[in-house]
């Protein structure tokens, strides 16, 4: 659902009870279709007048300006290095936003318990998401605490084997989220 600028001061609610309200007081003024021809049939005849087509450019107009200043989607955006970072990185911090941002802003509009289907998303997608906010950040420093020290002496497998293998274990958990929200994608719906 789009938000525009002024639904901050409307209410929702308010606004379709206005409108129900305009439809028993006159009940003259509703079009009753019978069939999808009655529909097509009613509006082939319509042509829009001049102050119509105002005001769907004026309605255009304020929402281009609107997302120009408060865009969509600013916690995915925000996301986004201002620095330069490689486009194979971008792809794991954009995706695991979006999946960050789906879990905080929109598990709430779903029923979790309707299907087996929905429950076992539910399930993947916090445990996605305690990987993302939890264990992955754990994994990354001890990542940053593996390094040897400068000047040790002993094999490159001495020094490294275990920096290598929390690396490893990083890239395979990552991939394994990534790939996953890729085939779930439809159920990021709401």
């Amino acid at each position: 659902m789009m938000n525009w600028p002024w639904t901050k001061w409307t209410s929702v609610l308010k606004e379709l009870n206005k409108r129900k309200q305009e439809c028993e007081d006159h009940p003259e003024k509703l079009i009753k279709l019978e069939s999808v021809d009655d529909f097509f049939a009613s509006i082939k005849d319509y042509k829009p007048t001049i102050f119509d087509k105002f005001k769907w450019w004026a309605n255009d107009f304020v929402w281009d300006v609107y997302c120009s200043f408060k865009p969509c989607h600013q916690q995915i955006r925000k996301a986004i290095p201002n620095k330069w970072t490689d486009i194979a990185e971008l792809i794991r911090i954009v995706n695991f936003e979006l999946l960050k941002s789906f879990h905080d802003n929109e598990m709430h509009n779903i029923e979790w318990n309707s299907d087996k289907q929905h429950a076992e998303f539910k399930s993947w997608i916090d445990k996605a998401y305690e990987y993302i906010t939890i264990e992955r950040p754990q994994l990354e420093d001890q990542i940053n605490h593996s390094y040897p020290p400068l000047g040790s002496k002993g094999t490159y497998e001495e020094k490294y084997g275990e920096l290598n293998r929390l690396e490893k274990l990083l890239a395979q958990k990552d991939t394994k989220v990534l790939t996953e929200i890729v085939k779930k994608r439809e159920m990021f719906w709401s």
